[in-house]
């Protein structure tokens, strides 16, 4: 059952980051619902589902896009991994805990602007006004899941 759960938000998130990711943006930033959904499949259900569904969504995510096959599946993979080797250092339950969520989505943004190398003039002003606002954005909407996973329990 958890798995068919899993495949539904996969695909969810995976729509909303190709498709309609404009529709939900403010003002210019938008987040980032695949890595909500690793973040939290990760360490809320098992680690090794995060684990392959970081490779997998990474693989499908990366056909959509002119980056070199691989990167996401790498990038999703390896975020994935770390967040399995501090889940056991961390509460998870407490809001705390989303400062890796905070981490994850802006290494994330960040290895993706060094893959597109803008130059460093632009490099800066995207970290500035892109990766950085787009990481809070996720925490916030972190925030929000969290909230509801606690009263969930």
């Amino acid at each position: 059952m958890k798995i068919f759960v899993i495949i539904i938000l996969s695909i969810i998130s995976l729509t909303l980051s190709i498709n309609f990711l404009d529709i939900f943006a403010v003002g210019h930033f938008s987040f980032n619902p695949i890595i909500l959904l690793l973040y939290f499949v990760t360490l809320y259900w098992n680690g090794l589902y995060g684990l392959y569904l970081g490779f997998s969504i990474g693989v499908i995510y990366g056909t959509f896009f002119s980056i070199p096959f691989g990167f996401y599946s790498l990038i999703f993979s390896s975020l994935t991994f770390g967040l399995i080797t501090i889940r056991r250092k961390i509460y998870k339950y407490k809001y705390r805990s989303l400062i890796f969520l905070f981490i994850t989505s802006f290494l994330a943004r960040f290895l993706e602007l060094i893959i597109h190398s803008p130059g460093i003039k632009l490099f800066f002003l995207y970290l500035v006004t892109k990766v950085i606002p787009e990481s809070i954005i996720t925490t916030i909407i972190g925030i929000g899941i969290l909230y509801l996973i606690k009263r969930a329990i």
